[in-house]
């Protein structure tokens, strides 16, 4: 196993990445995307790439942003809900290449779509990578994290970036169904990319054997959180357009949940005034990560969590 995972690897030859001049700006990039993935002179660059062309097109990006984003919750076509061990459920939400359940199942597999923070199977970037496997012939399923749904959860415990109780679950229900399961392929982005790539650490080469898992593809992982979590929370238009748009909704959850399990014992170990006053992330993470999960701190958390020190395995 380790000998072919080896040879595919070595296969691929990475490139440095020379974007042109007036697209090199990197936020640019990241929120572009959103709006130019699916413009139809919206392409990968190539050695043949023509920047006038995009240069041109560069006019449809202004004009995207000024309007609604399209509704994208029509697209799954059947929802499940998982009951986990410890009281609590998790929902996934499926694509089938046949157009229902009982059709045949999509020829080359099953892809596992694990999303962001503060994400849902309905955000832009999952819908468009469950049209793009399934284009392929490919099923989908995509695994909402706990109170991601549109259904609050029930408990104060969510999920975080080394999270992979739920996706391990739903990988042994699939192992363990009387039906021989389908070749499985990961995909992940942001923080779901982390958790892919620490759950395929964790798993080593039973991920092969136990699962049927024959290969991954992540974006945006954080591979070292400790260091990225500083670039995150820059004073700026950093701290604006992530930091601070992420932060709001993570404390409307954890507030929200904390009011609905108050006299829960977990609720003994968070304090409201902590939630209410961080102003970033990772205070956030020291006031409900660390003492719900059992992190000494917010550091402790990061370097336990991060999917640089499982890619060893």
């Amino acid at each position: 196993f380790r000998y072919h995972a080896f040879m595919l690897s070595s296969s691929f030859q990475p490139r440095e990445f020379c974007p042109p001049k007036r697209l090199s700006n990197k936020h640019l990039q990241t929120i572009s995307g959103v709006f130019l993935r699916n413009d139809p002179d919206c392409r990968y660059v190539t050695d043949v790439f023509d920047i006038e062309l995009a240069l041109r097109k560069g006019n449809k990006l202004l004009s995207s942003i000024s309007q609604e984003p399209d509704i994208f919750g029509l697209f799954w076509d059947d929802r499940q809900r998982v009951e986990t061990p410890d009281g609590d459920f998790f929902h996934v939400d499926w694509k089938y290449h046949s157009g229902s359940a009982g059709g045949s199942s999509g020829k080359g597999g099953l892809v596992v779509i694990v999303h962001g923070l503060q994400s849902n199977s309905n955000s832009s970037l999952s819908v468009d990578l469950g049209k793009a496997y399934h284009n392929q012939g490919l099923d989908v399923a995509c695994i909402n994290f706990r109170g991601c749904s549109g259904t609050p959860n029930d408990g104060l415990r969510a999920y975080h970036l080394g999270f992979t109780d739920d996706l391990l679950q739903f990988l042994s229900m699939l192992s363990s169904s009387e039906a021989k399961p389908p070749p499985i392929f990961l995909s992940g982005f942001s923080l779901g990319a982390n958790v892919v790539l620490k759950a395929l650490g964790e798993l080593g080469s039973s991920a092969y054997r136990e699962y049927n898992i024959y290969g991954a593809a992540v974006s945006g992982a954080p591979f070292d959180n400790e260091r990225n979590i500083h670039f995150v929370q820059k004073a700026g238009f950093n701290k604006i357009a992530y930091n601070d748009s992420l932060l709001k909704s993570m404390k409307n959850t954890a507030l929200r949940q904390l009011e609905r399990f108050e006299e829960s014992k977990e609720a003994k170990l968070l304090s409201y005034d902590d939630i209410a006053k961080a102003t970033e992330i990772s205070a956030f993470e020291n006031a409900v990560i660390a003492p719900l999960f059992g992190f000494r701190n917010n550091v402790d958390y990061y370097r336990k969590t991060s999917c640089i020190n499982f890619l060893d395995n």
